[in-house]
This record gives structure tokens, sequence and C-alpha cells, in this order.
């Protein structure tokens, strides 16, 4: 993971933050940024129903502020996200701004920026499968750590292009730094599981989808 000095006193900043949210306690500590999209987009979801991160979305948001630094870096990852033209991107015209006021720590609107960019590092689309809130999920949830069984429900459903994207999703997250990034582009680019992942569904196909 490559961190210049453009964004070392953000993620000092953010340790900080972090620190200060533990000692305060872990309703603190498990803030997440918005859903940056309306609560329909891509679809509407029942009452009993929420969406699942696979990659726990705090380890997104420290992927993606140290991988993408540079504007050209992050224009790049703006102009091929999944549903962008749908997000909210604050009070920014256009994602050029925000990536411009997002690289330069001098712009006075680079807090907002922030805010903005960490929210669509942690629900990029191909991250998320729906599932029953957790209230509802007879396993539990996984909390800070890889959700296996919301991994084995997208693949469950999906055909076969997305079940080669996401193949062994959770080795090639924690392996090379080319597969690392080869994970997050193919999460911030690919589009939300369908809403039937959250239907309990024997194999075959193998996995069976088991909340």
């Amino acid at each position: 993971m490559r961190i210049n000095s453009l964004k070392t006193k953000l993620m000092l900043t953010a340790t900080a933050l972090t620190l200060t949210a533990l000692a305060a306690g872990p309703a603190a500590a498990q803030q997440r940024p918005n859903y940056p999209w309306q609560a329909n987009v891509p679809y509407a979801l029942q009452a009993n129903q929420s969406r699942h991160h696979i990659i726990p979305w705090q380890e997104l948001i420290s992927y993606g502020v140290g991988e993408y630094v540079t504007l050209a870096e992050v224009q790049g990852f703006l102009d091929t996200y999944n549903l962008i033209g749908q997000a909210n991107i604050g009070s920014f015209a256009n994602t050029n701004d925000l990536a411009a006021a997002y690289v330069d720590e001098d712009n006075g609107d680079h807090n907002e920026a922030n805010e903005v960019m960490f929210s669509l590092f942690a629900w990029m689309q191909g991250n998320l499968v729906v599932g029953p809130n957790n209230a509802n999920r007879p396993h539990g949830d996984p909390g800070d750590a890889f959700d296996q069984r919301a991994y084995d429900c997208k693949m469950h459903y999906a055909d076969a292009g997305v079940r080669n994207q996401f193949q062994n999703l959770q080795a090639r997250w924690n392996g090379t730094p080319n597969q690392e990034r080869v994970v997050f582009d193919t999460l911030s680019q690919d589009a939300m599981a369908p809403i039937a992942t959250a239907t309990d569904q024997a194999a075959p196909p193998a996995p069976a989808c088991a909340w």
C-alpha cells in the first residue's frame, strides 16, 4: 500500500479519531459513513433487510486512502466507479471537483471531500449483499471480519462471469498487492448482488446461501 506525504496528516488524524472512538465505547467506534445513494438504489429493500459488507468497510477505507493519492488516481477511480452518476457527492458539481478537493489538503472543501470519498470507499456496490438485518440473521453478524455468509450468498446467486471475478475473494484480498488492487477495483466497478440473496437457498449451485 502506497502512502505519500499528501495523506500522512489525514491518516494520523484518522488513527487518532479511531482511538478516541474506541475510548468512548463500542457504539462510537462502530460508526460508519452514510450510504451514498438514495435508499432505493439500486433497488428498495424490505423492512427486515439490510446491505451487508463482504469485506469490512473499515478495511476498504484504509486501502482507498493509501492507494488513491494523486489527482489522476482519484479521478481514474471515480471515472469507473459503479453508479457514480447517482451517488451523493455533497456540494461538489462533479467528480473532477471532488477529486481536486480530496487530494489538496489546503482546499477549503477538503474535509467534505474526505467524507464523500470515505463513503464511496466504504459502500462499493460490488461488496454489498442484501440479507436479513442483523437482528434476524440466524447465525449472527461477523462484526469487523470478512462476512463469509454474505460472500456465499453472492456466489450462490451469481452468474458465471461474476463467479469468476469473485472467486477466492478473501484469499486474494489478503494476497499480493496486485491481487488486492484487482479485488478493490472489482468491488468498485461491479454491481450489487441481486436482491434474491436475501433468501436462503440450498446448493446446488455451491455454495449454499444460508444467513
